[in-house]
């Protein structure tokens, strides 16, 4: 099952040379539209990780897809695994895995604990809105998201969820505001950097993905509904204008 489209899946998912992959459908739509381009921009990006590029056969391509729900029987007494679509938020096509009779959660990148977020791809409204409010309905009692730390309980559950919202909530204030008097992109991720940095700067990925994140909310508030495809020179550019 790969949560969603972006190149760390799509790339790194072939090592487990599974004979049944299964996806949202936006999500290999989306692996269709740009998933080469993503390819180049993480490496490009993050040459640490493509030491032995050579090796990865390409991109891995669903064998199943699905709109909104769908289960797999495990077997046994171990129950079933539902595989669900909340909507929008971290890509178009993010699904959660979910064992409702273990109360497991596997949030993929819709929600981080202790780590920041890469919101890219994001479609931050409806992220920390309807999508996160049909995560936190489970009722989880142990959440494994995308990266940080394993929250077990039902206080530690909601307490990443709502540290996800939080943050893209923040964004959302900061970003909005200066694109509402006129500002500039330079300008929102400053006030954005500064309003964040306090809570969330000394966890993983922060100084990395805010200039994408920054750039992909000014674009909402600008009315590109979709995200603009992520080339390795348009990463450059922006982290250049923002961070460089």
């Amino acid at each position: 099952m790969l949560s969603h489209y972006h190149a760390v899946r799509v790339l790194g998912a072939s090592a487990f040379d599974a004979e049944i992959i299964l996806t949202h459908e936006k999500t290999h739509e989306l692996i269709r539209e740009r998933g080469e381009e993503d390819w180049a921009s993480e490496f490009a990006r993050m040459p640490r990780l493509a030491k032995d590029a050579d090796s990865v056969p390409g991109l891995t391509w669903p064998t199943q897809t699905f709109a909104d729900r769908t289960t797999i029987d495990l077997g046994g007494d171990r129950g079933e695994l539902v595989l669900q679509y909340f909507g929008r938020g971290h890509t178009e096509g993010d699904i959660v895995a979910w064992l409702p009779k273990q109360r497991i959660l596997f949030a993929g990148d819709l929600v981080e604990a202790q780590a920041a977020l890469y919101t890219g791809d994001a479609f931050h409204h409806d992220w920390s809105g309807a999508t996160l409010d049909g995560v936190k309905a489970l009722g989880a009692e142990m959440l494994v998201g995308g990266r940080g730390a394993v929250s077990r309980g039902r206080e530690e559950v909601d307490a990443a969820i709502e540290q996800t919202r939080g943050f893209l909530d923040v964004m959302i204030r900061e970003v909005g505001a200066v694109h509402g008097r006129g500002g500039t992109l330079k300008e929102a991720f400053e006030a954005t950097h500064a309003a964040l940095v306090d809570d969330y700067g000394h966890w993983p990925i922060f100084e990395h993905c805010l200039p994408f994140d920054v750039s992909r909310l000014w674009d909402e508030f600008s009315g590109i509904e979709r995200p603009v495809i992520w080339t390795a020179e348009r990463d450059r550019e922006v982290w250049d204008q923002l961070q460089g």
